[in-house]
């Protein structure tokens, strides 16, 4: 899944925990009609991390990110991408599927 809203939404719902607010055809997350820039925007990433024990963050680039935000550290849990966001949420999404 690339980077952008819909990667957030799914970010701000199943990891985040962020139940929407529904209002004439619009979700709002928090009181704004999109939810943080999770997946292009570091300090938002940030917060995914902050969810998981950060004992167990890795995040390397060498080419591109790998993060491995699970426990188990299982490389199946890990996530790949250009930017160090887009792997964090990508990662987290797999390590909350998992649990």
């Amino acid at each position: 899944m690339k980077p952008g809203r819909e990667l957030d939404v799914l970010v701000a719902k199943q990891v985040m925990g962020i139940d929407p607010d529904y209002d004439e055809g619009i979700y709002y997350f928090e009181g704004y009609a999109d939810p943080k820039p999770y997946s292009t925007d570091i300090t938002a990433a940030w917060e995914v991390v902050e969810k998981f024990n950060r004992r167990y963050l890795e995040l390397i680039k060498d080419g591109r990110y790998k993060c491995c935000l699970d426990s188990r550290n299982l490389e199946s849990l890990c996530a790949f991408a250009d930017t160090a966001p887009h792997a964090i949420c990508l990662a987290a999404l797999k390590a909350v599927e998992n649990k």
